[in-house]
């Protein structure tokens, strides 16, 4: 636990390269679709930091993607290599091979790819709105545009959307100053608020990404 905390603080004084700078996927090898939920569990487990874990997905059969900031990428990397599991190197999620459906094969290598493509932005734009803070939903949205996987007009709309959630929350805030709740009473809930929002996260959202992600897949596997 000391050591972590000195790495904690140490970070606060680091400036990244720009070679560290941004977010990337890394890729392993799974034995089977199991739920966010489930895979969290199993992470925490192996001594991955959870919080570090942007986002998880199955981009194809038997291999999940884990997004990070490229600062955590080497330590994701050799704590999943102490347990024996090796990533995937230059794994590339757009390969039309992973077109998989017996229905879509009929299809040429340009539309598998293109289809791919198209299937690769959606799972990155419906990732997004699950990215626990609005400080970082903007960050990523921001790197994935400036790396041509979202478009200007899938950002802008992302972004908005970001926006006035943030105002509706802000005039939540003001109706229950309004209401002579006290400092101290929205203090407290918000503690409360802040020590959940691991299990929230776990038994709500990553539900909700689930079936997302179920009423979707079938298209592309």
């Amino acid at each position: 636990n000391t050591i972590k905390k000195i790495n904690i603080a140490s970070r606060a004084y680091f400036v990244p390269s720009d070679e560290h700078k941004g977010y990337e996927y890394i890729y392993f090898p799974c034995r089977a679709r199991i739920s966010r939920k489930a895979q969290r569990k199993n992470l925490k487990i192996l001594g991955i930091q959870n919080g570090r874990i942007l986002d998880i997905h199955y981009p194809s059969g038997n291999v999940i993607a884990l997004l990070v900031h490229k600062l955590y990428k080497q330590e994701l990397i050799k704590n999943m290599q102490d347990a024996g599991i090796k990533y995937i190197d230059n794994y590339d999620p757009i390969n039309p091979n992973i077109i998989t459906n017996p229905e879509l094969q009929s299809l040429s290598i340009e539309e598998k790819t293109k289809l791919a493509k198209e299937k690769y932005n959606q799972r990155l734009l419906r990732a997004l709105p699950f990215i626990r803070s609005d400080y970082t939903k903007k960050s990523v949205a921001n790197f994935f545009y400036t790396q041509q996987l979202i478009t200007k007009e899938q950002l802008d709309s992302f972004l908005i959307t970001i926006n006035n959630n943030f105002n509706n929350n802000k005039t939540t805030s003001t109706d229950q100053h309004n209401n002579n709740i006290t400092t101290d009473q929205i203090n407290k809930k918000q503690q409360t608020l802040i020590e959940k929002e691991d299990s929230i996260m776990d038994d709500i959202e990553e539900e909700e990404q689930d079936k997302i992600e179920e009423n979707t897949i079938s298209s592309l596997l």
